[in-house]
């Protein structure tokens, strides 16, 4: 399981990558990560643009521009890979359960091969 350092190490890159990218296009697998379907996430995502993410303990969050945030938690093989030009390595990459395309033309995937981590999009707390 990814330790506290570590997560934050996640959120300074995430802080460096995403904070004004817009989100053209979301695609999820057919897989659960923990005990959630990660169906309704591309309509919650698309269209919408990132804040600054913050990290509380091992939760990230990934604040949108609707009064939403995208919560993370990495459990304990997931990671978030980010390319600035959209030139993704390998599109049949194992394990992508979040595919972000933006639409500068980056792309934003997170990986998990134990499926332990947790993406779910919730209110921002007022």
């Amino acid at each position: 399981m990814p330790e506290l350092p570590e997560v934050e190490t996640v959120r300074r890159m995430l802080a460096a990558h995403v904070p004004g990218r817009r989100i053209a296009r979301a695609e999820v697998s057919r897989h659960r990560l923990r005990s959630a379907s990660l169906t309704k996430l591309p309509a919650a995502l698309e269209g919408r643009a990132f804040a600054a993410p913050r990290r509380t303990g091992k939760f990230l969050f990934l604040d949108l521009d609707d009064g939403t945030t995208l919560l993370s938690h990495l459990g304990m093989s997931g990671r978030w890979l980010f390319w600035a030009d959209g030139d993704e390595a390998d599109r049949s990459l194992p394990h992508v359960h979040l595919r972000l395309a933006f639409a500068d033309g980056a792309a934003l995937w997170y990986q998990d091969v134990r499926r332990f981590g947790m993406l779910r999009v919730v209110p921002l707390a007022r």
